[in-house]
């Protein structure tokens, strides 16, 4: 999933930390 359709709100703490591991998972990968 892409910026535009996040895994968790950005608009808390806790799912921009959220976001931040999916991401991280995704790039890791590649």
């Amino acid at each position: 999933r892409g910026e535009e359709e996040p895994v968790a709100t950005n608009e808390t703490a806790e799912g921009r930390a959220q976001n931040r591991r999916i991401e991280f998972k995704l790039i890791r990968k590649e």
